[in-house]
């Protein structure tokens, strides 16, 4: 994975760029965990989950302990649904 940080039409932008082997791992199950302090946000990490459809990812997260139920999603696919 290549990940950057630009500044465009006044406006911060991060870039992350997936090589055909990082799609192979997130399918194998392998999510991507980066340090975000290497783009200048200390204390900040990222990490990239795939799954087939936006419910298979939410239950993936779950059993990762990393959302609840009464977690926030900022999805606008997922609206209010429930989960």
């Amino acid at each position: 994975m290549i990940k950057f940080s630009v500044k465009a039409n006044e406006r911060k932008l991060l870039g992350f760029a997936l090589s055909e082997q990082n799609i192979i791992l997130l399918k194998e199950g392998k999510p991507i965990h980066s340090d975000l302090s290497t783009l200048g946000i200390p204390d900040w990490d990222v990490l990239i989950f795939y799954g087939k459809t936006e419910d298979e990812i939410i239950e993936t997260l779950k059993e990762h302990k990393l959302i609840k139920d009464e977690s926030e999603i900022h999805d606008p696919h997922l609206k209010q649904k429930e989960h």
